[in-house]
């Protein structure tokens, strides 16, 4: 379920409730880890947009099996 961001955020529980929770504060309830995983970038255009094709907006871990090609 990890497809896309619309997948990915109801993967990850994600709705309307958490919007305006600041991510970068040390109170905050949503934390972020650093794993330390090394992984390589991907980008490209994005998948199923007719504006700004030319430019690389979508970003990816490359050989993620989770990832749609």
């Amino acid at each position: 379920m990890t497809n896309g961001p619309g997948k990915l955020t109801i993967a990850l529980a994600i709705d309307k409730s958490l919007s305006g929770i600041l991510v970068t504060s040390h109170e905050s309830e949503i934390v972020i880890v650093d794993n330390k995983m090394e992984f390589e970038i991907g980008s490209s255009c994005r998948i199923g947009v007719k504006k700004d094709l030319e430019q690389k907006l979508r970003f990816y871990i490359t050989s993620n099996r989770f990832v749609s090609r």
